[in-house]
């Protein structure tokens, strides 16, 4: 990429990476690029510009329509920079086909930080913070958003019940159709507790707590189990991790990572887990280790570091291969990881502008559409969300 970009929003659609906004470090400036990365040529190519700046948004895709959800906005028009950002409701819409924004919904508040899912073609928002009320505010709501087809809202977002506690940082993830929510900032009890979904009952229940207080880790839901490595709490790295079997109500210790790890992105691939960079021991890191959950063990594959140390990066399997795409300490780069040749390549990709700027939004792709929610811009929360469809662009 031609810039060093963190807090972009990303999601893949036909093929190709669509990166939305970010906070670009060179310049202190929130950007409203929407790029397009082609891994099959390795060129990137610019999209519409996003009709609101954002960083930490949150962004999916459905039915060929991109989502982009809240994050940080600016309400500095002139120079863009981060020192004016505030928190943004906005829900932004993108058509990556016809290249076009076709709409714009608001969030009932804004926020960023939050954790968006996808159940049963519903969006699902969960937590976050909001600087519009007061410094760090964080919510227990939950909103949904219900996107019929390309140009259609059958349902703007309405609150489902709300979560327990009020969660930012925490992780969430979809097992055998419940949601599943992990961790938060806050005190010990609530970094450990844990709490799910029923989207038939419409009720949240209290799930055993983690062995362990964590926020800022990943989470993953393998062969019916949900998996939590590392992360950090009351300012202490973690190394340990854990696994939840929703059939006994039981979180079990698992072999804990050679050195703390927090901030780092994980992908499954041919039944590994791919743990890659963050905060390892302290120092930003390009350090990657395997997982085998098989039989418990780290290393068993070789994986080489990354060319880059980076932590806050965003990470994607497409065709085989793993792609990281910016990130702090690497805002501007993508590598690409090949597992046959256990290799990383420095990609040429450039990120292309959003019309928000947003920092730590959510996106995810929803039926070939990104979906940006929340996040936040120069010390204001985001309601807006945008959906991008690539196959316009």
């Amino acid at each position: 990429m031609t810039d060093n970009i963190s807090g972009c929003s990303t999601t893949v659609f036909n093929g190709c990476i669509y990166i939305f906004g970010g906070y670009k470090i060179s310049s202190s400036y929130i950007s409203d690029n929407v790029i397009i990365y082609n891994p099959n040529t390795d060129k990137l190519k610019y999209g519409s510009p996003m009709p609101i700046r954002t960083v930490s948004s949150a962004c999916v895709t459905v039915d060929g329509l991109m989502y982009i959800f809240g994050g940080r906005t600016i309400n500095d028009k002139i120079t863009m920079i981060a020192s004016s950002m505030q928190s943004d409701n906005i829900i932004q819409v993108y058509d990556a086909i016809a290249d076009k924004w076709i709409a714009q919904y608001s969030m009932n508040v804004p926020r960023y930080g939050c954790e968006t899912v996808v159940l049963n073609n519903t969006i699902y928002i969960i937590g976050g913070m909001d600087w519009t009320i007061h410094d760090n505010f964080t919510y227990s709501m939950i909103e949904i958003f219900k996107p019929k087809n390309r140009y259609y809202v059958s349902q703007q977002n309405t609150y489902t019940p709300p979560i327990s506690i009020p969660r930012s940082m925490h992780s969430a993830v979809v097992l055998n159709n419940k949601i599943y929510v992990m961790g938060c900032n806050g005190s010990t009890s609530d970094g450990s507790s844990c709490e799910c979904y029923d989207p038939n009952t419409n009720v949240w229940s209290n799930i055993a707590s983690m062995n362990n207080a964590r926020l800022g880790f990943p989470a993953v839901a393998y062969n019916n189990k949900i998996y939590v490595f590392g992360g950090i709490f009351s300012g202490t790295p973690l190394n340990n991790c854990e696994y939840y079997d929703p059939t006994t109500n039981v979180w079990t210790n698992i072999s804990s990572l050679s050195a703390t790890r927090f901030e780092c992105s994980l992908i499954v691939y041919n039944n590994l887990f791919y743990i890659m960079g963050g905060m390892v021991a302290g120092t930003l890191s390009a350090t990657c280790v395997t997982y085998n959950p098989v039989n418990d063990t780290y290393g068993t594959v070789s994986f080489a570091s990354m060319n880059t140390a980076r932590s806050q990066f965003a990470s994607v399997l497409y065709n085989d291969k793993i792609y990281v795409m910016g990130g702090n300490g690497a805002l501007l780069t993508t590598e690409v990881y090949n597992p046959t040749t256990n290799t990383w390549t420095m990609s040429v990709a450039t990120f292309a502008n959003i019309n928000n700027a947003k920092l730590s939004p959510q996106s995810f792709v929803y039926n070939n559409k990104i979906y940006l929610f929340g996040g936040s811009a120069t010390a204001n929360l985001c309601c807006l969300y945008e959906v991008y469809d690539p196959t316009t662009n």
